[in-house]
């Protein structure tokens, strides 16, 4: 099952590396694709 945009988007302010990050550092990268994985 993949994850929602809502947890997606938690994820991404969680590990955000900078105000204007949108999801594309290597933290919010890894926490996102860790979601992933424990979804499987």
């Amino acid at each position: 099952m993949s994850i929602t945009k809502e947890k997606k988007s938690e994820l991404i302010q969680a590990y955000k590396t900078t105000e204007k990050d949108n999801g594309g550092s290597a933290a919010s990268q890894v926490a996102v694709l860790t979601e992933r994985i424990r979804n499987l």
